[in-house]
């Protein structure tokens, strides 16, 4: 009888256990069925090596030339690639509807013209960008301007002119907005020089003249593709004309110092940098992201061009030699 006995309080104990085992791998599968891996405009987020950013839906087509911009709320980015009318170039804008990135489409406020490099302001109210549109009769076919357009409810206002090659010694291709209104700019010289960063500070509701960035920043004679801390501590861009690329092209970070020069552009080594082309560098808004563009191949044509992405803390050790 007490064998009996022990015998049922192990059978007892042993569908207790079995009851408990099965409980919690009942709330296990519950879990799982509920969780929802972290995405960004609907795209699963990516680790410390950087991966394809929405090739099956941005970049299928269109190969891109230039840096995303996003908007304040993450619902809507806008970018430029090439169209397929030979080497025109368009600006493109997708949106995040229910969680899905919707098929790009040209931005409304880019016609027959070329576009490219646009740029939100902070406050998401103006998106800036170049182009060779027409200046009243002038016909800019050789030549670019800085342009922007201000939100009006659900869309866009006409392009205004900000800056005009007409106007300047200087040739503008790209713009970047800051938090406090100044423009970075990439132009080239008078004499047709390589291009290189300028800054255009906003002062009482105007642009002053724009000027070119001082320091050490000048030891690279080609400065291409800006993208500006919105808080301006440091920029971004990329360069082929130096001995410390590791491929054909290389994205570089300077950093602004005390004297409020630019610091020695330094490699963004090869976690970014690989032996192909890599370009346009940007941030999301949160600056959790880092994106760009990597051409595997030429020529331009015949290359795959995507944009990439990667978590920001792949950068981390170059921002804390800089102190940042």
């Amino acid at each position: 009888m007490r064998r009996n006995l022990g015998l049922l309080i192990i059978s007892e104990n042993a569908r207790g256990l079995i009851h408990a085992i099965s409980l919690l791998l009942c709330l296990a599968i519950i879990g799982a069925c509920d969780y929802k891996p972290e995405t960004f405009f609907g795209q699963r987020i990516p680790g410390l090596e950087p991966i394809p950013f929405a090739h099956d839906i941005l970049t299928n087509q269109y190969r891109p030339h230039g840096r995303m911009t996003f908007s304040p709320d993450n619902t809507e980015l806008y970018w430029e690639a090439f169209t397929n009318d030979k080497y025109k170039r368009a600006i493109f804008s997708s949106r995040l509807d229910d969680g899905v990135l919707s098929i790009p489409e040209f931005a409304p406020f880019a016609d027959t013209f070329y576009y490219g490099g646009p740029s939100y302001s902070w406050d998401g109210q103006k998106i800036y960008f170049w182009s060779n549109k027409p200046h009243g009769d002038t016909i800019m076919e050789e030549y670019s301007g800085i342009w922007c357009v201000e939100r009006q409810n659900n869309s866009w206002s006409q392009p205004e002119l900000i800056f005009s090659d007409l106007d300047s010694p200087i040739s503008y291709k790209s713009v970047c907005a800051t938090k406090k209104g100044d423009l970075f700019l990439v132009a080239k010289g008078p004499d047709d020089s390589s291009p290189i960063i300028y800054i255009s500070e906003y002062d009482e509701g105007a642009y002053k003249e724009p000027v070119p960035l001082k320091g050490d920043i000048e030891s690279f004679s080609e400065q291409s593709d800006v993208y500006v801390d919105p808080d301006e501590k440091f920029v971004m861009f990329s360069s082929i004309v130096t001995k410390e690329k590791l491929g054909l092209t290389d994205i570089f970070i300077s950093f602004k110092l005390d004297d409020k020069t630019w610091g020695k552009p330094v490699n963004l080594g090869p976690i970014i940098n690989s032996e192909h082309i890599q370009r346009f560098p940007s941030f999301s808004r949160d600056g959790k992201y880092f994106f760009f563009v990597r051409m595997i191949g030429i020529p331009y044509n015949k290359a795959d061009v995507r944009y990439y992405w990667v978590k920001a803390e792949a950068l981390k050790d170059i921002f804390e030699k800089a102190g940042h």
